[in-house]
């Protein structure tokens, strides 16, 4: 294992949970920390064309679920530049993932980390995207996917949600009202929380776009 999971308020090291994420010190949200100098970098080695090919830097996980995300295209907006009078601009576009979200990344390694854990149900608080993506990838897996959301969420990531199978109920007027419903749901045992307030891997998927920008903007 090159990384532990530690707490950034408190310095407290703690034992991989599953997707209890939480200092159980303190209650924060703990973070991954990696020992880069023993972590080979040549990722191109290892997967081709979705975020597994991080898989050096990302948490171990064997069950891999993936709809192809990552490998988004870097453009380069000369016009936008022009006129802001800046030399270069790059844009990272992140609506040619499988869901048109950036947030199908994290949703890559949580319902992969599930299937490890041997969960049949994920549980989500979200107002649209991570909701969206959580219900793309439970339909993979083969898992049941609870969306908890606002009253206000967009017509269009409900429609997806639905189109991919998921129970969708509204709870609150705000994202925080949902997250609230959510703490109650986790009374069972048997969701996996995929929320992404809640969960460590969120910006661990989502920091591979960092890696994917390094790389285009070298080339």
């Amino acid at each position: 294992m090159t990384y532990i999971l530690k707490c950034p308020k408190c310095g407290n090291v703690s034992k991989e949970m599953g997707p209890n994420y939480l200092c159980e010190k303190c209650g924060t949200l703990l973070e991954y920390v990696y020992d880069y100098e023993n972590i080979d970098f040549n990722f191109e080695a290892t997967r081709n064309g979705n975020i597994w090919r991080y898989e050096k830097i990302l948490p171990n996980i064997r069950r891999r679920i993936t709809l192809g995300e990552g490998g988004t295209p870097l453009k380069i907006a000369e016009d936008l530049a022009r006129k802001i009078g800046l030399k270069t601009i790059f844009l990272k576009d992140e609506t040619l993932n499988p869901t048109n979200s950036f947030r199908d990344r994290a949703a890559a390694l949580m319902v992969s980390q599930a299937l490890d854990y041997g969960y049949k149900k994920i549980v989500c608080a979200s107002n649209g995207n991570l909701g969206a993506s959580i219900a793309a990838y439970c339909a993979k897996a083969h898992i049941h996917a609870k969306i908890i959301v606002p009253k206000a969420t967009h017509i269009g990531k409900l429609a997806q949600m639905f189109i991919y199978d998921a129970e969708v109920v509204e709870k609150g007027e705000t994202l925080d009202d949902s997250l609230i419903f959510v703490k109650r749901l986790l009374t069972d045992k048997n969701f996996y929380d995929a929320t992404a307030e809640h969960n460590s891997l969120t910006i661990e998927g989502q920091k591979t776009i960092s890696f994917e920008m390094q790389k285009d903007v070298l080339q």
